[in-house]
């Protein structure tokens, strides 16, 4: 700002230094005409003053009568009347020759104010370009850096997303800065041509100048209104709930088999063992590692090999069955990474 302020007042002082030298130079070429009167006129005046003294030589050397006295005198009138009507036109001379002095004067003046002023707007566009060109400039890095921070939102979670929105949000503030910085700069030089390239007087140009701003100022407010949109943000984060939603049903199904299956694990157990006879079924219970439980009895068998039959003498005898804590550990951790799955939130 404070250079184009200095290019401002180079100019100015340059309008000024001309128009100085052509107020000096007309007021050389007026005194050159007052001083060729002034001449003029006493060349008049000593004409006059010898012609009146040959009218009256003249008188002299006549007889001196009335009538040649009368003529002495009109012929001096006559003289007198034509040095004035000269001296006169010396004058009015002198007078337009002022004039068109002055006029000339003029004239330069409105030339060295037009070229002034087309050097104004040249300078001032080219400020205004190179301002534009910088804020195009700025633009564009802001846009290429915040490109490459781009999340995808298809594959973010709930944090990334709103991460996501915020940086969008904030380049979406830089770039509507720069755009009305860039609409004010453009605006400016519409204005700026409208008034130098429309022919015609100042009323003529300066409406050009004014339909040109109400143009700028009508881009100016619709870029000041505009808003950021959230709605691909929205739409990702519902997507990321819906998702989310599924997968906690899907856990929780998985989770309800997995323990539907480990209790029927743990209730049912089928034994072989040739002491109680082929074919025989027993249940017996199953609980965690670590955790004290007795073993089952049996309470349900069909008949054993030697013939005998539940309740009988030679069936009496409780039967232990037991489970390996290698089968209760593998079990429990099946059951962890069901229940991880099933856990909503970790998005």
């Amino acid at each position: 700002m404070k250079k184009k302020q200095e290019d401002i007042d180079d100019i100015e002082r340059g309008k000024q230094t001309a128009i100085g030298k052509a107020n000096a130079v007309a007021e050389i070429e007026k005194k050159a005409v007052d001083d060729s009167l002034l001449l003029k006129q006493q060349q008049l005046e000593i004409k006059k003053a010898e012609d009146i003294a040959e009218i009256e030589a003249l008188y002299e050397k006549s007889n001196r009568s009335a009538e040649a006295y009368q003529a002495s005198v009109d012929s001096i009138k006559l003289i007198e009347q034509k040095a004035k009507d000269d001296s006169i036109k010396l004058e009015t001379d002198a007078a337009t020759s002022k004039e068109k002095i002055n006029e000339g004067l003029n004239k330069k003046i409105d030339l060295n104010d037009k070229d002034l002023q087309a050097k104004k707007a040249a300078r001032l566009n080219r400020n205004a370009q190179l301002t534009k060109a910088t804020l195009d400039l700025a633009s564009a890095l802001s846009s290429i850096y915040y490109n490459s921070q781009k999340t995808d939102l298809s594959k973010a979670n709930k944090n990334q997303i709103e991460e996501a929105r915020k940086a969008a949000k904030k380049q979406f503030e830089i770039q509507k800065a720069f755009q009305l910085a860039g609409a004010v700069v453009d605006g400016y030089k519409a204005v700026m041509s409208s008034y130098a390239d429309t022919p015609g007087g100042p009323i003529i140009k300066g409406i050009a100048a004014v339909t040109a701003g109400i143009f700028s100022a009508t881009q100016i407010a619709k870029i000041s209104s505009s808003s950021f949109d959230e709605s691909s943000f929205a739409s990702a984060q519902t997507n990321l709930d819906a998702n989310a939603a599924k997968d906690a049903e899907k856990a929780a199904k998985e989770k309800a088999d997995a323990e539907k299956s480990i209790k029927s694990i743990g209730t049912e157990t089928t034994s072989t063992s040739g002491s109680i006879g082929s074919g025989a079924t027993q249940a017996v219970a199953v609980g965690p590692t670590g955790q004290n439980f007795n073993p089952a009895v049996i309470t349900r068998q069909t008949s054993y090999d030697n013939g005998t039959t539940p309740g009988s003498a030679a069936s009496s005898a409780p039967l232990k069955v037991y489970v390996l804590e290698s089968d209760i550990t593998n079990t429990q951790s099946k059951v962890s990474v069901v229940e991880s799955k099933a856990t909503v939130g970790s998005y």
